[in-house]
């Protein structure tokens, strides 16, 4: 399987998720696999530059959405503080690494 190939797979899986998990229309879930994509495809060519994924260990801030890898895969989350704790929070989410939903986008309104 080519990279290509592998991230189309992972975007697919990863937006069939957020859609069963939030019941999300489907415009929606093409924005999640977009950035998805474009979120690896930039962190395959800037490999160097500071690397955009938070090890599960960082608490992230409050109300920001992100796209976290955990045992099952990946998975959209939005740390509200509703356990008792983050470390919590990670220890029943099985959350590894996560990052921020906009810095996996493009900026400045790129398309």
């Amino acid at each position: 399987m080519t990279r290509e190939e592998e991230i189309e797979k992972v975007a697919t899986h990863y937006a069939e998720l957020v859609e069963w998990e939030y019941n999300i229309p489907t415009s929606i879930k093409r924005i999640v696999k977009s950035a998805y994509r474009m979120g690896t495809k930039w962190s395959d060519e800037h490999p160097n530059l500071e690397n955009i994924w938070h090890d599960a260990s960082e608490e992230p801030r409050y109300n920001e959405i992100m796209l976290g890898m955990d045992s099952d895969g990946v998975s959209l989350y939005k740390w509200c503080g509703q356990e008792d704790s983050w470390d919590s929070f990670c220890g029943i989410t099985e959350l590894i690494r996560w990052a921020y939903i906009n810095d996996l986008l493009p900026k400045g309104g790129e398309k």
